[in-house]
């Protein structure tokens, strides 16, 4: 019991401090996943900053390196809506990865506005591959045409022929892999106990 107040002393006692550890509370643990999920976007975002500049650069810069070649040394190119379709798929690819980088940071940093640039991500990524699939289901013959022209101008002997269903069944697969990351992270970041996770962040 604690004493009675004296009013000749002017003041109440002080009450002790309350641990929460005399009731039985233990302080909850920081999430670890922000960092994982974090980190991942991070790193796939800088290695599409390194594929996709690397592939703009050479499909820009290759007609005129070629220039200065040889004709025997000379190699063919992609051309026509095909070539179109690799420079609009290599931009738009290189932005859409340093978004990626930066909603990485945003996650790592335990930001709220990094959720939203992973959500933001998610749905252009999706719908970038979704456009590339359609547009090579149309120009899939012309693919075929000019893959098949530069083995043969290289000299190449290939074991079969290119075929436009070989090319829709390639592009298939590889949007397929393409929206592994961003359906995770739209089921993730969507998920009930995520989102009150992420309510905390600044």
């Amino acid at each position: 019991m604690y004493e009675s107040i004296d009013p000749s002393q002017g003041t109440a006692p002080q009450m002790p401090p309350i641990s929460p550890w005399s009731h039985g509370g233990v302080p909850q643990p920081q999430s670890s996943w922000p960092g994982v999920v974090g980190t991942i976007s991070i790193v796939l975002g800088s290695l599409g900053l390194l594929c996709y500049g690397c592939n703009s650069i050479m499909t820009f810069a290759s007609p005129f390196v070629q220039n200065f070649m040889p004709p025997e040394m000379q190699q063919a190119q992609a051309q026509g809506a095909v070539l179109a379709l690799n420079i609009g798929s290599y931009c738009i690819g290189f932005l859409l990865a340093l978004l990626l980088l930066f909603s990485g940071v945003g996650i790592v940093q335990r930001r709220r506005w990094g959720r939203t640039a992973s959500i933001v991500w998610a749905f252009l990524r999706a719908a970038l591959a979704a456009i590339v699939l359609a547009l090579t289901v149309i120009l899939a013959q012309d693919i075929a045409d000019q893959t098949n022209q530069q083995m043969q101008a290289r000299g190449q002997a290939s074991p079969f022929t290119v075929t436009s269903d070989l090319v829709i069944l390639i592009a298939v697969i590889s949007v397929l892999l393409q929206l592994i990351r961003p359906v995770f992270i739209l089921i993730w970041f969507n998920l009930a106990r995520i989102k009150d996770v992420v309510a905390t962040w600044q």
